[in-house]
This record gives C-alpha cells, structure tokens and sequence, in this order.
C-alpha cells in the first residue's frame, strides 16, 4: 500500500515460484523479494531472475530469518542489489527505489 501511496505500479505475489512469471509479464524496474517464501526462496529467485533478465531489475532482497553477516554475502553473492532485515523502515525501501535512475553500489 505505501507504494502505491508513493505513485508506484505494484504487483504482489506470493510465493518464489510465481515471480519469474510475473516479472516476465509485467516488466517492473524493480523487485522486493522475500527470502522466505513458500516454493522457490528468495536466494533461487533472484538467482533465476539474474539469469533472464539480467541487470535489468533493481533486486532488494528482505528477510526477518536470515540475518547474519554470511546471509548479506550470498545475497550478494546470487544478485541481490541490496538486502535489507526485518523490521526495516519503509524509507529505506523508497530511498532505494529512487536511486533507480543512478548507477547502483552492491
């Protein structure tokens, strides 16, 4: 609802093995994937999406399980833009959202 507030087009799903599909047919700048999700995690998503599309998807990885320093890595690792833990503000996800137009930092 926020980003839609904020004036963005969103597409929600809900479990890992329907993202690659949805991507496919709504073509979005970017995606907040959770990585515990029912079906694919978020880790093979972003994986799969990495893959077909490429750098063309801003990636930001979220979870409330995967905390550690180690998971930051992998989340880099498999093509996460950014990763960010629960509970996260939802300025930081706006934050990123605008730097859609600039170079992106891993």
């Amino acid at each position: 609802m926020l980003l839609r507030d904020e004036g963005h087009e969103v597409r929600c799903v809900y479990s890992g093995s329907t993202v690659l599909e949805a991507v496919r047919q709504f073509d979005p700048h970017a995606a907040l994937v959770d990585i515990n999700m029912p079906g694919l995690d978020g880790f093979d998503v972003a994986r799969g999406l990495r893959t077909k599309y490429g750098e063309k998807v801003l990636l930001i990885g979220i979870s409330g399980v995967y905390k550690k320093g180690s998971d930051r890595v992998l989340a880099g690792l498999v093509g996460f833009d950014h990763y960010l833990v629960k509970p996260y503000l939802a300025s930081e996800v706006l934050e990123l959202l605008e730097t859609l137009s600039k170079p992106r930092i891993p």
